[in-house]
């Protein structure tokens, strides 16, 4: 079977760990990799790969209910035991503390400075909210529409998603499926700390901008979109339904 990883970590995170990113909480039996390889694969002489062992918070049961974005930023000040490993050896004579956070900017930025439970503290990365609130056709168009060899009747759709999300990965399905007669490619995810080179670190690495090239007008992918995103509450009255809620034309 093979295991689908995070982008835009350094280290190999499996999206198995959606839950430990979306929360910024890992727990007591998280083991992960500096590299993808020993994922899935029974040890072998010689083999000692860098690696990461989480001994507390213990682990928790059962589905985790409420705000994403206020259980992120919750998680990010808590703290995590950990051990790391190194060619093959403990890094430490002993299991270390840190803050959540710093272990998930260390698997993120791969600087084992991360790690270090020291001021000044650093503040959690801007979430796919602010992504929606901070839309800028402008920055965006000149990153998507570059090179685009869309017809002149089509449009182009973008939406901004989190890969850790299962409804934001919905949202990028029920799209594809309602539009796969009229959508020039599958969608094209971007990440959003790309639109802001000069602020490295800007967004969660997990933040993405999903875009969508239809082969139609507007009005038409309006329909589409509408096709798939909008699911009227029991017995609403009227249209309800609105692009801006979901994405927006650039």
């Amino acid at each position: 079977m093979k295991i689908e990883f995070y982008p835009s970590f350094t280290w190999a995170v499996p999206v198995a760990y959606r839950r430990a990113l979306a929360c910024c909480s890992f727990e007591q039996g998280d083991v992960l990799y500096a590299d993808a390889n020993p994922y899935g694969l029974w040890p072998r002489a010689g083999y000692s790969p860098d690696r990461i062992e989480v001994y507390l918070p213990e682990r928790k049961r059962g589905v985790i209910e409420g705000d994403t974005n206020k259980l992120f930023e919750s998680g990010w000040e808590q703290q995590v035991q950990y051990r790391r490993w190194t060619n093959g050896k403990p890094v430490t004579d002993y299991p270390q503390w840190t803050r959540q956070g710093r272990l998930y900017r260390f698997l993120w930025l791969g600087d084992s400075n991360e790690l270090q439970d020291e001021p000044p503290e650093t503040l959690p990365p801007l979430t796919v909210g602010d992504l929606r609130l901070k839309r800028n056709h402008s920055r965006y168009s000149d990153v998507v529409i570059s090179g685009s060899a869309r017809s002149g009747t089509g449009c182009t759709f973008a939406a901004a998603i989190d890969l850790t999300s299962d409804r934001s990965l919905g949202k990028v399905r029920n799209i594809e499926l309602a539009g796969k007669l009229d959508l020039e490619e599958r969608a094209i995810m971007i990440e959003a700390n790309t639109l802001w080179p000069e602020e490295p670190g800007k967004f969660l690495p997990t933040v993405q901008l999903a875009v969508f090239r239809f082969n139609v007008d507007r009005k038409a992918a309006t329909a589409i979109l509408k096709q798939a995103l909008y699911k009227p509450s029991p017995g609403s009255q009227g249209e309800g339904f609105r692009v801006a809620a979901h994405g927006a034309f650039i």
